[in-house]
């Protein structure tokens, strides 16, 4: 092969790559299909963006249908991104219950800690908005385990109300809340 054929062949790849992280974005699976049949791989990591697979790309933007083609064709759900977090931490961190959902379907796994010790649930109590109570209600639904209120460590009300639904021990009931926030001021 000569060295045109060798430039070719790598501009190939990097084109049909980054075609294949436009097509998450877009949440357009025939896009999406269309890179990898031009020879993007599946699991390959983007400087551009962290280190991220595009599975997990899908996740950390909120695209379902993108995450739901790259799943069903076989994206390996256990390559983290640089920093060695999986999808499923990164459904947690942002807050995407659907995708929680969708992983979980998959069977990946709702417990699993990263190396700095915590889960996926825990990533998701740590937001601060609606979007972020969702999905521990999806872990939750999932099988996750939350030992204590305390683990959580949310400052979110609605994620502090529905660990007080689920019976979480230490989660303080919404009206002693409300007196202790009103306490403090």
């Amino acid at each position: 092969m000569g060295m045109r054929s060798v430039v070719f062949v790598v501009l190939l790849v990097v084109t049909t790559g980054e075609e294949l992280f436009e097509a998450v974005r877009a949440d357009d699976v025939d896009r999406i299909k269309a890179a990898l049949k031009a020879g993007a791989e599946i699991d390959a990591k983007s400087p551009k963006f962290g280190d991220q697979t595009p599975l997990m790309h899908a996740t950390l933007q909120g695209k379902v249908n993108a995450a739901k083609f790259l799943l069903d064709r076989g994206a390996d759900v256990t390559i983290g991104e640089k920093d060695g977090y999986t999808p499923m931490h990164g459904a947690g961190y942002q807050g995407r219950a659907p995708l929680v959902k969708l992983l979980a379907s998959k069977g990946v796994p709702v417990d699993e800690a990263h190396a700095d010790g915590y889960t996926p649930i825990q990533r998701a109590c740590w937001g601060r908005e609606k979007r972020h109570s969702k999905a521990v209600s999806a872990f939750l639904d999932a099988g996750a385990k939350l030992d204590n209120a305390a683990s959580c460590r949310t400052t979110n009300k609605h994620t502090k109300r529905l660990l007080y639904a689920a019976g979480i021990p230490g989660a303080t009931p919404p009206s002693e809340e409300a007196k202790a926030e009103r306490a403090s001021l």
